[in-house]
Protein backbone atom coordinates (compact mmCIF):
# COMPACT_ATOMS: atom_id res chain seq x y z
CA UNK A 1 0.00 0.00 0.00
CA UNK A 2 1.82 3.31 -1.11
CA UNK A 3 0.34 6.54 0.00
CA UNK A 4 1.22 9.57 -1.69
CA UNK A 5 0.72 12.98 -0.20
CA UNK A 6 0.49 15.75 -2.61
CA UNK A 7 -1.42 18.28 -0.63
CA UNK A 8 1.75 20.42 -0.23
CA UNK A 9 2.75 20.22 -3.74
CA UNK A 10 -1.00 21.08 -4.74
CA UNK A 11 -1.33 24.41 -2.27
CA UNK A 12 -0.25 27.53 -3.77
CA UNK A 13 0.95 29.14 -0.88
CA UNK A 14 3.31 26.73 -0.32
CA UNK A 15 6.86 26.85 -1.82
CA UNK A 16 8.87 24.65 0.63
CA UNK A 17 8.83 21.19 0.46
CA UNK A 18 6.97 19.63 3.45
CA UNK A 19 8.82 18.91 7.03
CA UNK A 20 9.38 15.78 8.69
CA UNK A 21 6.73 16.87 11.78
CA UNK A 22 4.32 18.00 8.85
CA UNK A 23 4.69 14.34 6.62
CA UNK A 24 4.11 12.63 10.18
CA UNK A 25 1.38 14.44 11.42
CA UNK A 26 -0.15 13.52 7.68
CA UNK A 27 0.44 10.22 7.20
CA UNK A 28 -0.96 9.80 10.59
CA UNK A 29 -3.74 11.10 9.65
CA UNK A 30 -4.37 9.71 6.64
CA UNK A 31 -3.86 6.22 8.28
CA UNK A 32 -6.62 7.04 11.19
CA UNK A 33 -4.14 6.35 13.60
CA UNK A 34 -4.93 7.47 17.39
CA UNK A 35 -4.43 10.91 18.69
CA UNK A 36 -1.51 8.80 21.20
CA UNK A 37 0.35 7.55 18.28
CA UNK A 38 0.75 10.72 16.76
CA UNK A 39 2.08 12.84 19.59
CA UNK A 40 4.09 9.75 20.48
CA UNK A 41 5.89 9.46 16.93
CA UNK A 42 6.44 13.32 17.26
CA UNK A 43 7.80 13.25 20.50
CA UNK A 44 10.61 10.94 19.22
CA UNK A 45 11.51 12.98 16.61
CA UNK A 46 11.77 16.43 19.18
CA UNK A 47 13.70 13.72 21.64
CA UNK A 48 16.83 13.87 19.22
CA UNK A 49 16.54 17.54 18.34
CA UNK A 50 17.93 18.52 15.09
CA UNK A 51 19.23 15.14 13.82
CA UNK A 52 17.54 13.80 11.37
CA UNK A 53 15.29 10.60 12.58
CA UNK A 54 16.81 8.77 9.32
CA UNK A 55 20.39 8.51 10.78
CA UNK A 56 19.28 7.25 13.98
CA UNK A 57 19.72 3.68 14.92
CA UNK A 58 18.51 1.25 17.31
CA UNK A 59 20.65 2.94 20.49
CA UNK A 60 18.87 6.00 19.83
CA UNK A 61 15.62 4.28 20.29
CA UNK A 62 16.72 2.54 23.19
CA UNK A 63 17.78 6.19 25.03
CA UNK A 64 14.44 7.49 23.81
CA UNK A 65 12.80 4.22 25.82
CA UNK A 66 15.26 4.49 28.64
CA UNK A 67 14.14 8.54 29.04
CA UNK A 68 10.38 7.38 28.76
CA UNK A 69 10.56 4.24 31.65
CA UNK A 70 13.43 6.79 34.08
CA UNK A 71 12.61 10.64 33.91
CA UNK A 72 8.65 10.73 32.66
CA UNK A 73 8.00 7.06 34.91
CA UNK A 74 5.71 5.94 32.38
CA UNK A 75 4.24 2.92 32.40
CA UNK A 76 5.11 -0.25 30.37
CA UNK A 77 1.96 0.01 27.96
CA UNK A 78 3.08 3.52 27.46
CA UNK A 79 6.24 2.81 26.67
CA UNK A 80 5.13 -0.01 23.70
CA UNK A 81 3.13 2.76 22.78
CA UNK A 82 5.48 4.64 21.80
CA UNK A 83 7.61 1.92 20.21
CA UNK A 84 4.97 1.45 17.90
CA UNK A 85 5.08 4.90 17.00
CA UNK A 86 8.72 4.70 16.48
CA UNK A 87 7.97 1.35 14.32
CA UNK A 88 5.39 3.42 12.43
CA UNK A 89 7.70 6.84 11.61
CA UNK A 90 10.28 4.50 10.57
CA UNK A 91 8.31 1.88 8.18
CA UNK A 92 5.69 4.16 6.80
CA UNK A 93 7.14 7.75 7.19
CA UNK A 94 10.74 7.03 6.68
CA UNK A 95 10.11 3.62 4.70
CA UNK A 96 13.31 2.00 6.35
CA UNK A 97 13.24 -1.24 8.25
CA UNK A 98 12.74 -0.74 12.05
CA UNK A 99 15.45 -0.32 14.73
CA UNK A 100 14.49 -2.74 17.05
CA UNK A 101 16.52 -2.27 20.28
CA UNK A 102 16.88 -5.26 22.37
CA UNK A 103 15.50 -5.29 25.87
CA UNK A 104 15.40 -7.85 28.53
CA UNK A 105 12.42 -9.30 29.54
CA UNK A 106 11.67 -9.67 33.25
CA UNK A 107 12.06 -13.09 34.61
CA UNK A 108 8.22 -13.94 36.27
CA UNK A 109 8.66 -16.36 39.13
CA UNK A 110 6.78 -19.69 39.21
CA UNK A 111 3.28 -19.57 40.29
CA UNK A 112 2.77 -21.53 43.77
CA UNK A 113 -0.29 -23.55 44.31
CA UNK A 114 -1.61 -23.80 47.69
CA UNK A 115 -0.39 -27.45 48.91
CA UNK A 116 2.99 -26.05 48.41
CA UNK A 117 1.99 -23.22 50.55
CA UNK A 118 0.91 -24.68 53.00
CA UNK A 119 3.39 -27.79 53.30
CA UNK A 120 5.79 -24.78 53.29
CA UNK A 121 4.05 -23.58 56.54
CA UNK A 122 5.59 -25.57 59.76
CA UNK A 123 3.75 -27.72 61.17
CA UNK A 124 3.69 -25.74 64.34
CA UNK A 125 2.14 -23.19 62.86
CA UNK A 126 -0.89 -24.95 61.43
CA UNK A 127 -4.43 -24.63 62.55
CA UNK A 128 -7.15 -27.13 62.41
CA UNK A 129 -10.30 -26.69 62.99
CA UNK A 130 -10.67 -30.36 64.39
CA UNK A 131 -8.24 -30.79 67.06
CA UNK A 132 -5.63 -29.11 69.10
Amino acid sequence: MSITLTCYAECPTSHDPPRLLDDARAVARVRHLSYVTEKACLRYIRFHGIIHPATLDASHVASFLTHLATARNVAAKTQQQAFNAVAFLCRDVLRQPVAEPIAARPVRAEAVGWEQRRSAVSPSRRRSNFGP
